[in-house]
């Protein structure tokens, strides 16, 4: 019924949310991964690895603490945009 909806608007911002919330979702994962392999010893390393991947100067100097609070707030940023996600599509299930 969504998909088939005059309102294109709703569409929209319903699709640009399923993205937001993938590459959330998709970032989370990636992050599990890199904190099994990242610890104290090889924190430096896996920072110049991460430079490398994302191209930000910043991964570079973050500790392990830093890093570990990067992964709540993307946590948390994915799980309200998966709230307001849900919340819009259940408000346009009922239009």
């Amino acid at each position: 019924m969504i998909f088939i909806s005059p309102s294109g608007a709703l569409r929209v911002v319903i699709a640009l949310l399923c993205g937001t919330a993938c590459f959330g979702c998709w970032r989370i994962w990636l992050d599990k991964r890199y904190f099994v392999l990242i610890t104290q010893e090889n924190n430096q390393q896996a920072g110049e690895g991460l430079f490398i991947i994302w191209r930000r100067e910043r991964v570079r100097t973050l500790t392990l603490s830093e890093r570990q609070q990067g992964a709540l707030k993307q946590f948390r940023r994915t799980l309200v945009t998966i709230v307001v996600l849900w919340g819009i599509w259940l408000f346009a299930l009922a239009l």
